[in-house]
């Protein structure tokens, strides 16, 4: 833990941003019947049934000394998925950087990696 902590604490480096990256899935689901609203005297009104509509998966880049959030959004989780991810960081988001040092917290990642 202090490892990264002492990333943290280095300066601003345009060669060398720092990016947290996490990623996590959602349940994608529709109302089956309409909800009904709430009016002066009346509580509004929603049926607990659903209609699911499939998962998706969302990247989280955050830089904080750079200032910089973005997210990309997928329908699956792969390893491909979170691979496209870092490719755009690298060559979208960051193209002039040397090195990215990457923050994550997936248990399928190393907790720190320089990319």
């Amino acid at each position: 833990m202090e490892d990264v902590l002492e990333v943290y604490a280095r300066p601003r480096d345009e060669k060398r941003p720092l990016v947290c990256l996490d990623e996590f899935c959602k349940q994608l689901i529709a109302d089956t019947r309409e909800p009904v609203a709430a009016h002066p005297g009346r509580l509004g009104r929603a049926d607990y049934e659903y209609e699911r509509r499939g998962m998706c998966s969302a990247f989280m880049a955050y830089s904080p000394l750079e200032q910089w959030r973005g997210v990309r959004v997928s329908g699956r989780r792969t390893a491909q998925d979170w691979a496209q991810s870092i490719k755009w960081l690298c060559d979208e988001v960051y193209p002039q950087a040397e090195k990215i040092v990457l923050l994550q917290d997936n248990l399928n990642a190393p907790p720190c990696l320089v990319v």
